[in-house]
């Protein structure tokens, strides 16, 4: 039933920065969402509602609240490993090995691409330029 699976952990978005607001909104969800229990170090922190300026989480942190900055992630297709017997095994983002022969992955990947590119395009103009030296891969 469960299958072998991999993952690269050098591309896992870490390093973001919350200002005072988007730490208090983050806080909000949190407490939004939970099921029994919250905690805090400081009792203010435990009611975000008093000071959020708005409880409508369309409107939470902006247009890019809690989204990772496509920006600082690399556009990686799979992931192999190679074993000391010289084979080797690979796994794409969908569990399959990756196959370039095949017109479906080829025309998915493809329009993934370009949607990825159009995204980071789109960060660009509304966030303004990625500090050089914070792309992860």
């Amino acid at each position: 039933m469960w299958g072998n699976t991999i993952k690269h952990h050098g591309s896992i978005h870490t390093g973001r920065q919350l200002n005072e607001g988007e730490a208090r909104a983050v806080n909000y969800v949190l407490k939004r969402m939970a099921k029994k229990y919250i905690a805090a170090a400081e009792e203010e922190w435990l009611y975000p509602e008093y000071t959020v300026k708005t409880k409508s989480w369309r409107d939470l942190g902006g247009e890019f609240f809690l989204r990772p900055d496509p920006r600082r992630m690399g556009f990686a297709r799979a992931v192999y490993v190679g074993y000391k017997d010289g084979s080797s095994w690979g796994m794409d983002e969908y569990g399959r090995f990756p196959n370039e022969k095949d017109p479906g992955q080829v025309a998915q990947r493809d329009a993934e691409r370009n949607a990825w590119t159009r995204t980071m395009a789109y960060w660009d103009e509304k966030a303004g330029p990625l500090p050089p030296g914070s792309m992860l891969m």
